[in-house]
């Protein structure tokens, strides 16, 4: 079989393929790139757009696929984590649709990652070839991977108002991260937040980064709670801030929850693959430095807040007769009833 490449000026490239012999992927970007080269060296000066591969069996989104492979791990790689052993299993593939959705509700201005590409220019490249990022996505899905270069992060210091400037905890390190890594994170979090709904394994107590749970509902449910307890005995209303809370969760104790409530491997997966070999990089005119991040989840994080409620659902259980628990992201309330001063002391502590 032979394959021509042409132009209004004549013939690039000529190449021929075995009898019996069909192209392949590898063969496919081969081909390319003697395409590329053609150009540079008969059409100088000239960009190769709009150049047809003609007689081509192969998928036409291929190379895309294959280019973005090389980020990918041929196989499950066990020595990057300890906490459980992977295993394979089937997804539902994203749709046009899904993706759709996610690109059309990304929101513009946002400062870009270490790549220093912002979502407008995303939203160019899925326009003009959506089938390339739909594939790609879903390869990181049947792996249940997330690739290593989308975990690493550029990190920035804002002040918090009305702080010190000279203390350190003044400053509020804000994660940059790669705007294709959202993209793919959300879409993992579509499916994600559908089957924790579908099998109700979050907490009714959970008000925070869940849809149609707002502040007034929680500030509405926590009121009436004291309201009613107030006609028969006392009630005590403590408050508790966790200090850096995306900062200091602990994946192993993640893992172990993830486990308590038999998530699926598919989402453990992910979850292991987004979390594992995540770095952080800080460079400004006096310095710049690397450290990989051992524990927390990254600010600006879209399944974070998932991960999270998900970490904090044990302690909404604790819940009983003595005491009622209520969260509002890593905001708790306890509420505490007793019939006397020293039971209502006691029930609290």
């Amino acid at each position: 079989m032979s394959t021509v490449f042409w132009d209004r000026q004549g013939i690039l490239l000529v190449e021929f393929l075995p009898r019996g012999e069909t192209i392949n992927e590898v063969q496919y970007c081969e081909t390319l790139q003697k395409l590329q080269g053609a150009v540079q060296n008969k059409r100088r000066g000239i960009l190769s757009q709009g150049i047809v591969l003609l007689h081509d069996n192969a998928h036409p989104h291929s190379a895309g696929v294959t280019f973005f492979m090389q980020v990918f791990p041929k196989r499950y790689l066990l020595s990057e984590h300890s906490l459980y052993m992977q295993a394979l299993e089937r997804v539902e593939k994203r749709s046009e649709e899904e993706a759709s959705l996610v690109m059309l509700n990304l929101k513009g201005g946002k400062i870009p990652g270490l790549d220093m590409i912002d979502c407008r220019i995303w939203a160019y490249i899925y326009d003009f070839n959506k089938i390339i990022l739909i594939a790609s996505f879903n390869v990181c899905f049947e792996y249940s991977y997330f690739p290593r270069p989308l975990r690493n992060a550029r990190v920035v210091s804002l002040q918090k108002y009305g702080k010190n400037p000279e203390q350190c905890d003044t400053y509020r390190p804000v994660w940059l991260l790669p705007t294709i890594g959202k993209i793919l994170e959300r879409l993992f979090q579509m499916s994600f937040i559908k089957y924790l709904a579908d099998n109700n394994i979050l907490h009714k107590n959970q008000f925070d980064f869940r849809e149609g749970r707002s502040c007034e509902l929680a500030v509405y449910n926590i009121t009436t709670k004291l309201k009613d307890n107030r006609e028969t005995q006392h009630s005590v209303l403590v408050s508790l801030d966790i200090n850096s809370a995306f900062n200091s969760m602990d994946w192993s104790v993640m893992f172990k929850t993830l486990d308590l409530y038999q998530i699926p491997n598919f989402y453990k997966n992910f979850t292991l693959y987004y979390r594992v070999n995540r770095k952080a990089v800080f460079n400004d005119s006096h310095f710049n430095f690397v450290r990989y991040c051992l524990i927390g989840c990254p600010e600006g994080s879209v399944v974070a807040q998932t991960l999270w409620n998900i970490y904090l659902n044990p302690v909404l259980e604790l819940n009983s007769k003595k005491y009622f628990i209520q969260a509002f992201a890593d905001d708790l309330a306890l509420v505490s009833t007793g019939k006397s001063r020293k039971e209502l002391e006691d029930n609290a502590n």
